[in-house]
This record gives C-alpha cells, sequence and structure tokens, in this order.
C-alpha cells in the first residue's frame, strides 16, 4: 500500500509521462487488460478445423501407442477428447455467440 506522498508523486510521474508521450501512458492501458484470445480462438474455428484437430490427435496417439509411448498416447486422446467437447457445446442450440 502506498502513502498519501507516494501516491502523490506517482501521479506526478504519470502526468509528467502523458504530457511528454500520451501514446506511451496509453500503451500501459491495454496492457492491463486481459486478453482472452487463446479462448476465443478456440470457440471461432470454423467446423472442419475440429475435425482435423480431432483426427490428427488420434492418429498421433495411435502412433505412440505403436512406438511404445502409452503417455504421450493418452495426451492425445485427452486433446481429441477436448476439441470433441468444444465442437459440441460450440454447436449446441441455444448457445450465445459472442
Amino acid at each position: 500500500m502506498l502513502s498519501d506522498h507516494e501516491r502523490k508523486a506517482l501521479q506526478e510521474v504519470e502526468r509528467q509521462f502523458m504530457a511528454q508521450d500520451p501514446d506511451f501512458t496509453r500503451s500501459f492501458d491495454t496492457a492491463r487488460q486481459p486478453s482472452t484470445y487463446s479462448i476465443q480462438c478456440i470457440y471461432e474455428m470454423p467446423w472442419w478445423a475440429y475435425r482435423i484437430a480431432i483426427g490428427l490427435a488420434v492418429a498421433l496417439g495411435f502412433l505412440m501407442m505403436l512406438s511404445g509411448a502409452p503417455w504421450t498416447a493418452i495426451l492425445f486422446a485427452g486433446l481429441a477428447v477436448l476439441f470433441s467437447v468444444v465442437q459440441k457445446r460450440r454447436s449446441e442450440p441455444g448457445r450465445r455467440e459472442r
């Protein structure tokens, strides 16, 4: 927690930065906003991309099982399940689009 004196000093420094370079100061405001790009990216994939991702995960899981890496095969199986669940939820009727 900052004291009143420290808070005033910080506000003065912020004012000076804003007067000298407003774009630099505004860049910090956009950096503070949380990013939801990765989540939105998964939900906005076209339907065929889900099918390809599921197919690749199953094929790679099968290859890992044949090569003797069962834990990696389980990982790929989990990815296939994840993509299928996301695809199902995305295509549910009544789901509100963002």
